[in-house]
């Protein structure tokens, strides 16, 4: 497993700026984990991805435990299906600098 968060950290607000494009992929360490999303019961939640793992919750920089899901909205627009997507994956981004291997490896 690449993402791990074993040992807290305390986080920069200022890394945790970032921009994903698709297909993009960490770059904290020699891994390059690929970051996604997934939907996951019967398409009523999305959750961002590291490495193809689901990322349910993590800890923040205050070591609290956040709750990654998010809703899935009845009734979008393809736009607005394609923003959500789009905005969980840029959140992997940002979970992604929480791994004990980030900057480290």
């Amino acid at each position: 497993m690449s993402f791990t968060q074993n040992h807290p950290k305390k986080i920069d607000p200022k890394r945790l700026q970032v921009y994903v494009s698709p297909g993009d992929r960490c770059d904290g360490c020699d891994k390059q984990c690929e970051l996604g999303y997934v939907y996951v019961s019967q398409g009523h939640y999305i959750y961002p991805t590291i490495a193809g793992e689901i990322i349910a919750n993590f800890r923040n920089e205050r070591n609290i435990r956040i709750f990654a899901g998010d809703d899935v909205k009845k009734n979008r627009t393809p736009q607005q299906t394609f923003q959500q997507e789009l905005c969980t994956k840029s959140f992997a981004g940002k979970i992604a600098r929480y791994c004990d291997h980030y900057k480290t490896r």
